[in-house]
């Protein structure tokens, strides 16, 4: 047995020193125990390693659990309406488009049954633009 294993020094468990020497030799539970023994004596060392270790951000992030995904509830009672029965019909303001330097406007149609969206690109704001839009 070496002469430092033989005379070690005792430490508390709650010194901000034991946690630094702790840190030091940092790796898993046993292996730190072991190297400790060679030249320190903590009292009840086994759950200050395990306080220490536990602390320790890379361990957390290695050695951590995923967390699940939530899932939320489907909602009680779903529409008995097909998509589309009941909508909404909103045109956009004329926007520039880059491929072939035109102004286009856009028409958007909302389902109020399911909250779906349907987008169109519509030529102008006139009658015969929408009802293509439309079709």
């Amino acid at each position: 047995m070496p002469e430092e294993s033989k005379h070690s020094a005792i430490l508390a468990k709650d010194l901000r020193v034991s946690e630094l020497i702790l840190q030091e030799v940092h790796s898993g539970r046993n292996h730190v125990l072991s190297k400790l023994h060679l030249k320190y004596w903590i009292p009840s060392a086994s759950a200050t390693i395990r306080r220490v270790l536990s602390k320790c951000r890379l361990c957390r992030r290695l050695h951590g659990v995923a967390g699940q995904q939530q899932m939320a509830d489907r909602p009680g009672v779903l529409p008995d309406e097909l998509p589309f029965t009941r909508n909404g019909v909103e045109y956009f303001a004329p926007f520039d488009v880059k491929c072939g330097r035109a102004t286009v406007c856009s028409v958007i149609f909302t389902c109020l049954a399911i909250r779906a969206v349907h987008l169109e690109v519509a030529a102008s704001l006139d009658t015969d633009s929408f009802i293509n839009a439309l079709c």
